[in-house]
């Protein structure tokens, strides 16, 4: 995870995406990556795969509040 925001805080968004992509892969119920990865996308103005990631975060974890 710390790679992925690592690259989200020098503004490498397409190396942050493919982190948590990798850690989605890995473990695809982990609503942290989900969420991250969805924050990306919505800074990216890619909304639909923003709200995506967002409605899987909390498919897996309903009580998430930054989902």
């Amino acid at each position: 995870m710390g790679l992925g925001l690592a690259a989200i805080q020098q503004n490498h968004f397409s190396r942050a995406i493919q982190s948590f992509q990798k850690i989605i892969e890995l473990d695809p119920e982990n609503p942290s990556a989900l969420n991250n990865l969805g924050g990306v996308y919505r800074s990216q103005g890619l909304l639909e795969k923003a709200v995506d990631q967002f409605e899987r975060c909390l498919q897996i974890d309903p009580h998430d509040s930054l989902a």
